[in-house]
């Protein structure tokens, strides 16, 4: 083995020993509201995120709000609207520790893109028992939802500081 050989792979080495694989241990639901309105303006109707981040010893729970409003679309019913917002709270975890930051920052990144299966699911499966047949949901692209909520400050984010004393 030459040495231009050794030293690349010591540089790949080095890389690999900066990768940390963070996987989400858990999604649950925490709250949710269906409330069938008389009216909902058309400004209101639509919907809305909010992403909230906890980190707590070397752990990260990634919270997306979700507000999905409806005003009555058909022309001979007089069906009402409704608002439906709910929480989900994905836990995501590093496979190696990593600073609080940092898994804050992932959970910031990656908490609408990977809660967005599952809050699109739970809509489509609340609204369907409700009786609300045939809502479409719009199609996202999560990256720049999540973009624009950073944009506006839209994210909040918690780092619990350990305390204890070594």
């Amino acid at each position: 083995m030459t040495n231009e050989n050794q030293v690349d792979q010591k540089e790949q080495t080095s890389r690999d020993d900066n990768i940390v694989n963070i996987r989400c241990e858990d999604i649950r639901l925490i709250s949710s509201s269906l409330k069938f309105m008389e009216e909902v303006t058309e400004e209101a109707a639509g919907l809305g995120f909010g992403i909230r981040v906890v980190v707590d010893k070397n752990k990260a729970f990634g919270y997306l709000d979700v507000k999905h409003q409806n005003r009555d679309t058909h022309e001979n019913e007089t069906t009402p609207g409704y608002i439906l917002e709910f929480a989900l709270m994905g836990s995501f975890i590093p496979d190696n520790s990593i600073p609080d930051e940092d898994l804050a920052e992932f959970a910031k990144l990656y908490t609408l893109s990977i809660l967005w299966p599952y809050a699109r699911e739970y809509i489509s499966d609340v609204l369907r028992r409700a009786g609300e047949i045939g809502v479409v949901l719009p199609i996202i692209n999560p990256q720049i939802v999540t973009e624009e909520l950073v944009a506006t400050d839209s994210v909040q984010i918690t780092i619990h500081q350990d305390n204890e004393k070594e």
